[in-house]
This record gives structure tokens, sequence and C-alpha cells, in this order.
């Protein structure tokens, strides 16, 4: 696995980001998939896994080994991007990581009002194709209750794609502030 050889570090991070304008959610499982939610989602929910299986038994036998979160509203369900390509470029100290969508989601679109102010664009997460990814090369650590990037994200309309730029933290930036 290429992402595995270019930064180990992140492999198993897990990081939320969030469009304000139009009220989007992102979860970057960074080197595997993109989530993109149609409304904004609190991290606490973001953080377990959106179930995707089903139990063999009703009610199942025995507890699942993780907890894990499941909903049929067509707003809890996202659009899913997967891992198509990883470069690094030591030079200008980032890695570049590329998704995009398999398949479309098979669900209604979420319906909300638009925004009263600020810039409103037109694009719908079903007309997404390809979310970028761009992270510093400097390698992921961790302490106990800290942590350490947060992110921007910013739209191409004219050409369907997403860009996710991680950065450090700021001192007071909250993990919940959307």
């Amino acid at each position: 696995m290429k992402a595995t050889k270019v930064d180990q570090s992140r492999l198993l991070q897990q990081t939320m980001c969030y469009n304000k304008i139009k009220g989007w959610s992102f979860s970057v499982s960074w080197g595997y998939t993109v989530h993109l939610y149609e409304r904004i989602i609190p991290p606490s929910i973001l953080e377990r896994p959106f179930q995707t299986f089903l139990a063999w038994r009703k009610p199942p036998k025995h507890p699942f080994m993780f907890n894990t979160r499941w909903s049929r509203h067509p707003c809890d369900i996202p659009h899913i991007f997967f891992l198509k390509n990883v470069e690094k470029f030591a030079k200008k100290n980032r890695i570049v990581t590329t998704y995009t969508r398999q398949t479309p989601r098979r669900v209604r679109p979420c319906w909300r009002p638009p925004p009263t102010s600020g810039s409103y664009t037109s694009s719908f997460p079903g007309d997404i194709n390809k979310i970028v990814v761009i992270t510093p090369t400097t390698k992921y650590s961790t302490k106990a209750g800290t942590r350490k990037e947060c992110c921007d994200v910013e739209d191409q309309v004219e050409k369907n794609v997403i860009t996710i730029k991680y950065r450090t933290c700021e001192r007071n930036e909250i993990l919940g502030d959307f």
C-alpha cells in the first residue's frame, strides 16, 4: 500500500473538517476514505464508525466488538470517496492524497434552505467527483488528550473538486467550534 510507505504515522488518523458556509462535514480517514456529510455533525458522533454491515441474527446474539452508528436518515449517510493516489513533494513539504467517488450515493439529497449571508454556491455534494487532501510531510504525533492537526476546506465548484488542507491547530481552537 503506497500510503503506508509515504506516511505511516497518519494511517489510523481520523480528522473532522467542516465547510460552514455549505453546512457540510468531512471525516478524513487518511490513506483510506473521505466521508462527506450533507450537514454539520459534531465530532463526538463522527468519531464512531459508520455501520456498514448487519448482524446475522436478530437481535444479535453477542454485542459487536466496537461501537458503531447507524441511521436511515439521508443526511446521515455519507458520500464516500476512496483513495486513488498518494504523492509526496519533499521540496514543498507536503503530501497530496487524492480520493475519488466510486459510485453515486443512491439516496435523495438533503434539502435545506440556502444561507442568508456569505458566498453561497449552488453545488451539491452529489456533484463532487474528487477530494484532494494536502498534509505537511512532518510526522503526525499524538499526546493524550491533544489534537495536533486541524484543517481548512476549499472548493472549486467549476471543477467539482474539494481541497482539504491540514494545518496545525491554533492555540484556542476548539475541536467542536463549528
